[in-house]
């Protein structure tokens, strides 16, 4: 079974060669990676040349692509288009891949034949940047592995974003079936397409053993950025989630609550990162019904701005409680 391996590469000259090298030593065969320059202005593609002229094999094909309309989601989705696998994951140029992760996914297809989507926990190093630059795994004392909650709740993945980028493996054609990447959207495409996936209702398996993979979070990354910083283009996230879940049918709708309170402990956090003269503007196409959701909300909101940790999981406990009374 091919599986095709996608990365939008950006100016990441410092880091790719050990992002490619990671997936390289891969344990599983075949593969086909596909790196996808997006406009790079530094020695990236240059690198990505040197290393699929040295290290391509038969069980391991490479495809450089150049994608000129800016943004990894542009970049992953010409890579989806050009993908020969069956099936298919999202990786970032900066990262470590773990070397059982691809044959961990594909035992797992094997038992679960049926199943679209395979989701497992990662591990994030949060650092200057220096581990990320060099060759050696990171210390344990940098590495934190990520809350997974191994659950296709959507509650749970607006509040926390279960199904981050590099956090799952899918049937190609089911990423095309449900649009690919949202082009629109520069932070939180992956917390957005993971909505998507889990409002289509696909056949899920959870690798529950190990978190894979080595996510950097450094001033260079997309995963370390502010929100503060990135202000716009999260509220912008947050409206497509909310017109996503408008286009579903249902009388359920703890999901769009959940979108609240996830935009309530978002304006807590830049509450608390302010960035003086940072507002947040409201989104009146945001409702909330019921007056004691509107006060949690609020105590939300408070609890974050003032430090308070864990905000996701005292709304997904207060949701649990809403559903059982109901």
């Amino acid at each position: 079974m091919l599986i095709s391996v996608v990365i939008p590469a950006y100016n990441r000259a410092e880091y790719i060669e050990r992002t490619l090298k990671s997936v390289k030593e891969q344990t599983y065969r075949p593969i086909e990676l596909i790196i996808v320059d997006n406009n790079s202005t530094d020695s990236t593609k240059l690198i990505c040349k040197r290393f699929l002229k040295a290290e391509e094999t038969e069980g391991f094909k490479i495809k450089l692509l150049e994608e000129k309309t800016p943004g990894a989601s542009a970049a992953r989705n010409c890579g989806l288009k050009e993908a020969s696998g069956k099936w298919v994951c999202f990786f970032d140029s900066d990262d470590i891949m773990s070397p059982m992760a691809l044959q961990d996914s594909v035992d797992a297809i094997k038992e679960n034949p049926d199943a679209d989507v395979v989701a497992y926990a990662t591990c994030l190093v949060k650092d200057n940047g220096d581990s990320a630059k060099s060759e050696g795994i990171p210390v344990k004392s940098k590495v934190k592995r990520r809350v997974f909650l191994y659950t296709s709740d959507i509650k749970a993945h607006i509040l926390m974003g279960e199904l981050s980028t590099q956090s799952f493996i899918a049937k190609a054609d089911f990423i095309r079936k449900i649009g690919g990447w949202n082009e629109h959207l520069v932070r939180w495409n992956d917390w957005e397409l993971g909505v998507r996936i889990l409002l289509a209702k696909p056949l899920m398996v959870w690798l529950r053993n190990r978190a894979y993979h080595y996510i950097f979070e450094h001033e260079d990354s997309i995963t370390g950025k502010s929100f503060s910083d990135s202000l716009p283009h999260l509220q912008k996230a947050i409206e497509t989630v909310k017109t996503d879940l408008d286009a579903v049918d249902s009388n359920d709708n703890s999901a769009l609550l959940a979108l609240y309170f996830r935009e309530n402990i978002l304006k807590g956090i830049v509450k608390r990162e302010c960035a003086k003269g940072c507002t947040f503007s409201r989104m009146p196409q945001i409702r909330c019904k019921g007056f004691v959701n509107r006060i949690f909300a609020k105590v939300l909101y408070f609890y974050t701005s003032c430090g308070g940790k864990g905000a996701w999981k005292i709304a997904l406990t207060y949701l649990d409680i809403c559903k059982n009374k109901g």
